[in-house]
């Protein structure tokens, strides 16, 4: 546990560097860990988010834009044919985490590209081309003005992410409209610290291209980073981009890096597209324990319709909720929440009507996350769980459900808590664990990395306390292989891992 808050300035360098670690570094060719020149055709990644477009306010609601480069990765140029479907669209979306959940605020219609730079934004080495490909190697930026430009902005809904595939001209592309019509609109309640805002904030871009995902590459195509918040009334601005951009990530998968006690799980919906699950649940001290659960549809064409969770015999469930996205500017998507219902030995949520009664019905589409959440007084144990697929079978996708195996209400209600076995912690109650020779740490206690570390543990200078000049010493031999001082978890390199040592034993020892 963290022994004293931490400054913001350390936090914030701390946060920077686990983000730059989510995905994996030090893959060679490229900058920032991008490996390049990928076997198997065109691949179309998110290099960069940078710059943003703030347009006027509709009543309570802002709306922005920002800029991406996208870098070709693959082995083959990427098709860029202006007026066709055979080019890329890029979609924009708005994250919140806050009181250790993570949730999706905005949302915006797809930009359509028209013309490919030749540029060496990812440091792969460009091979030039005359716009209607992305060469091998290059990057092509569009800033945030181009993408928040109405008349070349088409609707999600239309768009296979997991093929690719696309109408053209898509419906309204041209359409213009009032400043937020069609671009990431966000409601200023999830803004104004004084609402529902405040937290941590993150911006996120996904490419779907048709040949990026006939070569089976389109997993990879979405990128996050961190943005700052300020502004007052009914005027709010969003900056991305103060730190490096996380290439080729989904922001979900952030979440663990916030809360030890996070999970998030690849989920695949049978011969189709990716879901992201991810769970949190955490003790409140006096027998309940609060359940947050997001899934995250990075690219399932067939969507996802409900959720069912697995309880203990006589669970008792209480604040169940609910969280989803907005559609707007003339999206057929119904919005309408999705319901649930606590039965016998499961809780289950889902979407308010089914594909044959509403083809438009609340599923859960790809490029947006959904929350869900309870309290319940059972302790958590791993169990299967339950995602129902809302789109009918297309060729050989045909299951009508996926699962997933999550920490569920399936324990009982006896105190459990951490218990250390020399460093290793496991579940169990204190009985149990003293009967081991282990360290109880007390009712309800969650297990993490920093439970059963040494005090001191982190202490790079060697001064009996853990502090900034210990920080700057593993930011000093941050990637160091071998033998490395700032190496505490011994596993021969500097990673986040030791950075989070260091958090954990703040203070004197």
């Amino acid at each position: 546990m963290l022994k004293t808050a931490l400054s913001a300035a350390i936090a914030l360098v701390g946060m920077i560097l686990i983000a730059e670690t989510v995905v994996t570094a030090d893959r060679g060719l490229g900058n920032n860990g991008t490996d390049c020149f990928r076997f198997g055709g065109p691949d179309v990644i998110v290099g960069d988010l940078r710059g943003v477009s703030n347009y006027s306010s509709v009543d309570g609601i802002e709306a922005f834009a920002f800029g991406t480069e996208s870098c070709n990765v693959g082995d083959e140029v990427l098709l860029w044919n202006e007026g066709t479907n055979q080019k890329p669209v890029i979609g924009q979306s708005f994250y919140q985490y806050k009181d250790g959940r993570i949730r999706m605020l905005g949302q915006g219609w797809l930009k359509h590209g028209f013309f490919a730079l030749s540029d060496n934004w990812c440091g792969c080495g460009c091979t030039g081309t005359d716009g209607t490909v992305l060469g091998i190697g290059c990057s092509d930026l569009y800033s945030s003005g181009l993408n928040g430009q109405q008349s070349n902005m088409g609707p999600k809904y239309e768009v296979n992410a997991f093929t690719g595939e696309y109408p053209y001209p898509p419906t309204n592309g041209s359409a213009t409209g009032n400043g937020i019509y069609k671009r990431v609109q966000v409601k200023i309640s999830d803004l104004d610290p004084a609402q529902n805002g405040g937290g941590i904030y993150f911006v996120e871009a996904q490419y779907v291209s048709p040949d990026d995902a006939a070569a089976g590459n389109h997993f990879n195509n979405s990128s996050w980073t961190f943005a700052e918040v300020t502004g007052s009334g009914d005027s709010w601005y969003i900056n991305p981009g103060f730190t490096n951009t996380v290439r080729e990530s989904q922001v979900l998968r952030v979440w663990p890096f916030l809360d030890l006690d996070a999970a998030v799980h690849d989920v695949y919906v049978e011969n189709e597209g990716l879901v992201l699950v991810a769970c949190k649940v955490r003790p409140y001290g006096d027998g309940t324990w609060q359940y947050d659960y997001a899934i995250q549809n990075f690219n399932s064409d067939r969507c996802i319709s409900s959720f069912e969770i697995p309880l203990a015999p006589g669970a008792e469930v209480t604040e169940v909720g609910f969280h989803d996205v907005d559609y707007h500017s003339g999206s057929p998507v119904d919005g309408t929440d999705w319901s649930w219902a606590v039965g016998s030995d499961k809780i289950r949520w889902e979407c308010p009507e089914e594909y044959d009664d509403n083809i438009w019905a609340n599923a859960i589409r790809w490029g947006t996350t959904y929350s869900f959440q309870f309290v319940c007084n059972v302790n958590p144990e791993e169990a299967e769980s339950t995602l129902g697929v809302f789109k009918p079978p297309v060729a050989d996708s045909k299951a009508m459900s996926t699962s997933v195996v999550l920490r569920t209400p399936t324990g009982n209600t006896d105190p459990t808590g951490s218990c250390c076995i020399v460093s290793h912690c496991e579940m169990k109650s204190e009985v149990a664990c003293l009967a081991e020779g282990g360290d109880y740490q007390g009712d309800w206690e969650l297990c993490d990395i920093y439970v059963c570390m040494d005090s001191c543990e982190g202490d790079y200078d060697g001064n009996n306390a853990v502090d900034v000049n210990d920080l700057l010493g593993v930011i000093g031999e941050w990637g160091c292989i071998g033998a490395c001082s700032a190496d505490f978890n011994s596993d021969g390199q500097v990673t986040v891992e030791d950075l989070l040592i260091v958090i954990a034993n703040w203070g004197s020892c």
